[in-house]
């Protein structure tokens, strides 16, 4: 993700702005122990509303969780079924997908799929989608494991 001169003129306004009322705070009130990452917080989500959704991208994760037992195939998953899922649904806002492989003795989470969409309508455009059902059928084709699905929204 980049971030363009705009967004990071505002960044650092934040950070200067934090710095102001840091510097406020100990001048009126030298030993009184505060917080500055609140007023940090505070000012990012005001940021963050006020950007018109600089970071409104919705995640979708996909884990899959194994056992000693279950089939993934690593090789498959890679060549066919993220293509597949970035052809079907690339029409509908997903901008990105990335698969990550966290377990290498295949006990616990054995692959974690990231798609990025542009924001939730995509994600629920490509979901309802004829192109979803082609992504669904193909899973049974590299895994026995039942598909985690989480999504992330900005607040």
């Amino acid at each position: 993700m980049s971030i363009d001169d705009e967004a990071l003129e505002q960044i650092t306004a934040l950070g200067l702005l934090q710095h102001q009322i840091s510097t406020l705070q100990r001048a009126a009130a030298p030993n009184l122990t505060y917080a500055p990452r609140k007023f940090v917080f505070i000012a990012g989500a005001v940021w963050l509303s006020l950007a018109g959704g600089a970071f409104a991208d919705v995640i979708l994760k996909v884990s899959y969780p194994g056992g000693a037992s279950s089939h993934f195939d690593r090789d498959y998953y890679v060549k066919k079924h993220s293509p597949l899922v970035q052809k079907s649904w690339g029409a509908y806002g997903l901008k990105a997908c990335s698969a990550f492989f966290p377990s290498d003795d295949r006990v616990g989470v054995v692959a974690v799929a990231v798609c990025k969409f542009k924001d939730r309508q995509s994600l629920d455009n490509a979901f309802n989608s004829s192109a979803t059902a082609a992504v669904l059928e193909d899973v049974k084709k590299f895994t026995d494991i039942p598909p985690n699905r989480t999504i992330a929204t900005p607040f």
